[in-house]
């Protein structure tokens, strides 16, 4: 495991294999809300970025995994500024974010944010704004225990049940929504895969992505019998062929514009 210090003790546990040089792309994995950089689609991402050279890094981001945290004191903008301390201070280039579920989210901050290092976006079952969700699924009671700085603990699907909930959380999703938005500039290829069977997220979010995002290439791929976890080995085959879609359009793109 290696640890990438950051301000006031805190630290992030990631895992990172290199190829060539500095003009190579450089696969980010951003995994979801409560998993961790050990999971299916991390690993299998990693794997096919090993057989084709490609530089992978994965990581725990702050309050999951093996990197330190309290998850119930962190927010969206505290996992934000993470992952983007990640890519500054390990001085990656040509990224290609993935971003599933949560991680989405983050992904697409990111790039509207417009960073030069970014290549690519892929997002995975993305889950913008999942806080708006989740505040309007909760019980009154619920509500109110929260409000008090109580943590409620919310069930979800069988793989996905007892996700703490605090008043922090919520609050700061409210600093970062961008489903309100009438149109997301984003300036590098971007693909988004879905399953027509997700009971965590609505594949229709990612319908109403495609339709705002504005960008030089945009692909969405829903996946009939698929749900949240893309993890078939159909769902990795259509993800690791993403990975080849999204670096050839770039390079498409930045021929264009030269």
């Amino acid at each position: 495991m290696k640890k990438l210090e950051l301000e006031h003790n805190l630290y992030i546990s990631y895992r990172q294999q290199k190829f060539g040089d500095n003009n190579s792309p450089t696969i980010v994995f951003l995994h979801g809300l409560m998993s961790d950089k050990n999971g299916s689609k991390a690993l299998s991402i990693e794997e096919y970025c090993k057989k084709n050279r490609y530089n992978f890094i994965t990581f725990d981001n702050l309050g999951h995994g093996e990197s330190s945290g309290n998850f119930t004191s962190l927010g969206i903008s505290d996992w934000l500024e993470a992952a983007k301390k990640v890519i500054t201070l390990l001085e990656l280039n040509n990224v290609i974010l993935v971003g599933s579920s949560k991680g989405g989210w983050l992904a697409l901050l990111i790039a509207i944010s417009k960073p030069s290092y970014l290549k690519g976006l892929i997002l995975l079952a993305p889950a913008p704004d999942f806080t708006t969700k989740i505040w309007g699924n909760l019980s009154s009671t619920h509500k109110q225990a929260i409000q008090n700085n109580e943590i409620v603990y919310i069930k979800s699907t069988p793989e996905y049940s007892g996700i703490p909930i605090s008043m922090q959380l919520i609050e700061d999703g409210k600093n970062n929504l961008i489903m309100q938005l009438e149109e997301i500039s984003i300036d590098v290829p971007v693909v988004i895969i879905h399953g027509m069977e997700d009971k965590d997220v609505d594949y229709k979010v990612s319908l109403e992505l495609n339709n705002k995002i504005n960008a030089p290439h945009l692909c969405l791929k829903l996946l009939k019998y698929s749900g949240h976890r893309l993890s078939s080995e159909s769902d990795l085959l259509a993800i690791n062929n993403s990975i080849d879609e999204i670096i050839e359009c770039s390079r498409h793109h930045e021929r264009n514009e030269v």
